[in-house]
């Protein structure tokens, strides 16, 4: 099984992409099968950080239904055993792609046949960077020194645990902890989602042991 490593980040200019292309070369170099996933919709650029000017072919391929598997997606780079899933021909509607859509990616990236897999994910809080991010249990944040990509990180860093929350529990216990939280602690599941926990903890213990565990 693939070794799936998100690198992501909550600001732009940070280097995820530049981090992502060097690590791809690096393991590639040590002998391990590398594939490169460039999951940054509307911004994709991880194809000029290794070399490859033009490509023929895109996430969006897979996605789109014009081939049958993402494995018709990838394109060989000029280092040996590194690959590339380019996001550069994306179409506009990729950034915005339902839930679904996404699952199905995810279904097919644990499934293929490499020794890494690295994913460069876009900048910011959205639903597809945060989901990308938690396709596995391990993964990298980039961060430059400077105030507003610490806080951007932080953002992003929450987003990341309520998502996760989110995910554990069924929609409408969601809403109902959610509401509950917002009640007793105005805007603490926006500034402070492990308060949501707490509560979670106190309503219903064993939801509240699976959710501590995951996080």
């Amino acid at each position: 099984m693939t070794n799936i490593w998100p690198i992501g980040g909550g600001k732009g200019g940070s280097g995820k992409s530049f981090l992502a292309g060097n690590l791809g070369i690096w393991l590639a170099k040590q002998g391990y099968k590398t594939l490169l996933i460039d999951a940054d919709f509307g911004a994709a650029n991880l194809h000029t950080m290794i070399g490859i000017p033009y490509q023929s072919k895109s996430l969006s391929d897979f996605i789109n239904k014009k081939v049958k598997t993402l494995t018709e997606t990838v394109i060989e780079t000029r280092i040996p055993n590194l690959f590339l899933i380019s996001g550069a021909g994306n179409n506009l509607d990729t950034s915005n792609m339902a839930y679904e859509q996404k699952m199905k990616i995810f279904r097919a990236i644990s499934n293929l046949p490499y020794d890494f897999t690295l994913l460069d994910l876009g900048a910011g809080t959205s639903f597809n960077t945060i989901d990308f991010f938690l396709i596995s249990d391990s993964g990298i944040f980039v961060l430059t020194p400077e105030p507003t990509a610490i806080e951007n990180m932080y953002r992003l860093i929450r987003a990341v645990y309520a998502r996760k929350i989110r995910q554990l529990l069924k929609s409408y216990h969601f809403r109902t902890l959610v509401e509950e939280t917002e009640t007793r602690n105005k805007g603490a599941m926006v500034n402070n989602p492990e308060y949501l926990l707490s509560v979670i903890q106190e309503l219903e213990p064993e939801k509240g042991k699976i959710v501590e565990q995951a996080l």
